[in-house]
């Protein structure tokens, strides 16, 4: 299947290794595809490993928007 976009939540939290391992090869092999992927996680160090840009939510509100590191940095901030 090759979507266009793949909305992944929290997937890479969940599993062994091996299935983290094989869950995140697949998406980064879709990203070098060119398929969007919005990727849901607390995990910082999965979002700077996997992701451009994001979003940082808290109760359905838009708190920061930006690159990763800035956008982590507000969420260890809070």
């Amino acid at each position: 299947m090759q979507p266009d976009i793949l909305i992944v939540d929290e997937v890479l939290g969940v599993g062994d290794y091996k299935f983290q391992e094989k869950c995140e090869g697949r998406i980064r092999n879709m990203i070098a595809r060119g398929v969007a992927v919005l990727l849901v996680s607390h995990s910082t160090g999965t979002i700077k490993e996997m992701c451009t840009r994001a979003i940082l939510l808290r109760r359905g509100e838009v708190v920061c928007v930006g690159g990763v590191d800035e956008v982590c940095g507000v969420y260890g901030a809070s």
